[in-house]
């Protein structure tokens, strides 16, 4: 039971987390941004190990209309916390000149355009 509950609570987390994206997502094409999810993982083929995407990168990348700002955004909860791998990601964003963000609400992002 316990194993179960972990499962459901695990996946109730993935699906806000996933509203959150979805709704960025168009929030950002409404105002013309090109931006897209990146997904990242892993799996195994065969006998192989194949580790897909750069760990750590953000759940949306894009580009800014007008200036061609590089953006980066990793969405989260409420109560999400984004692991080290993440947070270099945005650093290393955010110190080559792009935007790097962390969201938790669409309404984060609207100031930005």
């Amino acid at each position: 039971m316990t194993i179960g509950n972990r499962e459901d609570k695990a996946t109730k987390v993935k699906v806000r987390e996933q509203v959150i994206i979805n709704q960025v997502l168009q929030f950002l094409a409404l105002k013309g941004c090109y931006a897209w999810r990146n997904n990242t993982g892993a799996m195994k083929i065969g006998h192989r190990f194949v580790r897909f995407g750069h760990k750590g990168i953000a759940d949306i990348i894009g580009i800014i209309p007008k200036t061609g700002q590089f953006l980066a955004i990793e969405c989260k909860t409420k109560t999400g916390k984004t692991t080290q791998f993440q947070e270099d990601f945005l650093k290393a964003i955010r110190d080559r000149g792009g935007l790097a963000l962390v969201v938790r609400d669409v309404s984060e992002i609207e100031n930005i355009f």
